[in-house]
């Protein structure tokens, strides 16, 4: 009966990605567990598969799924297709996953193309709809943790695993990384979610010598986190003064989001829904392509909606979603994660919420 009960548990969170990511910090399980959640993910289509319509360009060319023909093209190339048209828009999300699956079945003798597919479905299942399961089933399937694979694969895949409840499947699968790249930002995020603040600040402070103005911020974010408001502000001061070795959009971003960062640390010492006046407040941040601006409800001292009503975010994946939900969980804005892959959306709309939250001060 025990063994009934598990497995009905295990299946509801397969088929319900969200519920997963609100439990993963409250849950444990055991690698047998998660192995066995993981397989039957993967042999069992998702709950909303029947009721999505297959919907692509024609003139979409499968076989690029493996190498781009002629250019930038989104009506020809499968990845180009996906990036432009399916990762902007949250709507088409499903019709996208589904489209690589039916690539992925014309193109089965072709074993390039099926871990291309693999691999897309993996990204897509973790990024887009946070099916953890599933997207864990075919990072593996890509070869993920047994072959050669990119930086982004392994991190991602260990966020499923720790996702899923278990901490030390992850752990083991990232610890291998190298710690002396500029582009730990995920790792960074994933080890404080793991609890683990003594890595991820040393990977942080590796960035440091690397890449002095992100790791400054990364090290700012991470006490952020932990509710070390002090700390974090010196590190973005920092960060926003740094030494410029040559002029580049990523450093101009970091520059700029440690700015934002700044000035709306000071607002979340000064959060209190209880001296905050009822009414909806829109404020806004500076995000990865310019403003993005959020409508906050407050009434009887709760936090009652957080909206993003205006942006211009091309690959924010599923931040614009789950961030407000965070804030409305939490009601608040402090000690809430930005969301892996998406950190720079996620974090202009906690810095808006508190701008917003600010305007309502009695």
């Amino acid at each position: 009966m025990q063994k009934l009960i598990l497995f009905l548990v295990l299946l509801m969170f397969a088929n319900d990605p969200l519920s997963a990511a609100d439990k993963s910090k409250e849950l444990k399980r055991s690698s047998r567990e998660v192995k066995k959640m993981i397989k039957e993910a993967g042999r069992e289509k998702p709950d909303w598969w029947d009721n999505v319509q297959l919907n692509y360009p024609q003139s979409l060319d499968f076989q690029t799924i493996v190498k781009a023909k002629g250019g930038w093209n989104n009506r020809k190339n499968v990845g180009q297709w996906i990036w432009d048209v399916i990762n902007p828009n949250d709507k088409k999300w499903k019709e996208g996953v589904k489209t690589i699956h039916l690539i992925k079945s014309k193109l089965k003798s072709d074993k390039t193309a099926v871990q291309k597919a693999n691999m897309m479905l993996g990204r897509m299942y973790h990024d887009l709809l946070q099916d953890y399961a599933r997207a864990a089933y075919y990072y593996e399937e890509a070869g993920v943790g047994k072959a050669q694979a990119g930086f982004l694969a392994y991190t991602s895949l260990g966020n499923c695993y720790l996702q899923l409840g278990n901490k030390k499947m992850a752990e083991s699968l990232v610890k291998p990384i190298r710690s002396d790249r500029s582009e730990h930002g995920l790792l960074i995020q994933l080890y404080a979610d793991m609890g683990d603040f003594k890595k991820a600040t040393k990977l942080a402070n590796d960035m440091v010598k690397v890449n002095q103005a992100t790791g400054l911020l990364k090290l700012g974010d991470l006490c952020r986190l932990q509710e070390q408001y002090d700390e974090a502000l010196k590190y973005y001061q920092q960060a926003a003064q740094s030494d410029k070795k040559k002029s580049n959009r990523r450093y101009d971003e970091t520059v700029r989001r440690a700015k934002e960062n700044i000035k709306a640390i000071t607002l979340f010492e000064q959060f209190d829904l209880n001296k905050t006046k009822d009414g909806t407040y829109t404020d806004k941040s500076y995000a990865y392509n310019g403003d993005l601006h959020v409508t906050v409800k407050v009434s009887g001292g709760k936090i009652d909606e957080v909206k993003v009503t205006k942006h211009r975010e091309k690959q924010y994946y599923a931040s614009l979603e789950e961030m407000p939900r965070k804030i409305i969980e939490k009601q608040g804005v402090k000690g809430v994660d930005a969301t892996l892959g998406a950190t720079i959306t996620a974090e202009a709309i906690l810095n808006a919420t508190a701008k917003a939250v600010n305007q309502g001060r009695q």
